[in-house]
């Protein structure tokens, strides 16, 4: 019961971030560097889940090189369609239909710090851990 919560909630968190980018998108304003910054590197990883499989995915930290984000909240610029890539990589390896999450921070501590702590709760609610080495996974950089 408790697994089922946890994917409810990521998938509201997904929802939630798709809505915000959407209305950001529709402001209609005609210059993206008053919406967005770039930043030299951000760090990612993703998570992918399914309810009927105990294995939990995830990838290394990975570099995002020139990452763009949103001034007014600090989402990344398409976090979606990382997380869309990661689903997509697990797909190719013949598990279909995971819900997948990426997570971000332009600091390496801090998404090093987060990353152990939910593979840590992960481990703690009984799930199996298969992390995806950056040599099997990488992302392509998404920039509006």
């Amino acid at each position: 019961m408790k697994n089922i919560r946890f994917i409810a909630a990521l998938i509201i968190l997904f929802n939630l971030q798709f809505s915000i980018l959407n209305t950001i998108r529709a402001q209609g304003n005609d210059n993206p560097s008053k919406v967005l910054r770039t930043v030299p590197q951000a760090y990612a990883f993703s998570v992918g889940m399914s309810p009927t499989d105990s294995t939990v995915y995830m990838t290394d930290v990975l570099i995002l090189q020139q990452a763009q984000i949103v001034k007014s909240n600090g989402f990344l610029v398409g976090r979606q369609d990382y997380s869309s890539q990661f689903r997509n990589f697990l797909a190719q390896l013949d598990l279909p239909n995971r819900t997948c999450a990426t997570v971000f921070n332009e600091k390496y501590k801090k998404i090093s710090k987060e990353y152990d702590k939910m593979k840590a709760d992960l481990i703690k609610r009984g799930f199996k851990i298969s992390v995806i080495d950056q040599t099997e996974f990488r992302y392509i950089v998404i920039n509006n």
